[in-house]
């Protein structure tokens, strides 16, 4: 991560989506947890053993920040997520 990136929102690697309708497929291998892309208007639970399908429509280009909003374990609840749209 570059030292110029928002503290505790910044992710390693990010999935790089198109402008248009996308599906995003969710799950967890260790324990539940709850991500938010507050501006995608996204919010979807990862549960352990189950695959959680998420609609999203970006319409401008950018990188979308996100962490997740369930404390679910220790330092679990600043896992950052991020979606880069082109």
């Amino acid at each position: 991560m570059s030292t110029n990136s928002p503290r505790l929102l910044a992710s390693s690697s990010a999935p790089t989506l198109p402008i248009s309708r996308n599906s995003l497929n969710i799950t967890r291998t260790d324990v539940l947890h709850r991500f938010a892309l507050p501006a995608l208007a996204c919010k979807a639970d990862a549960v352990p053993g189950r695959i959680n399908r998420q609609y999203i429509y970006p319409t401008a280009p950018g990188m979308y920040l996100g962490q997740c909003s369930e404390l679910c374990g220790a330092n679990h609840s600043f896992i950052p997520t991020a979606v880069e749209v082109r």
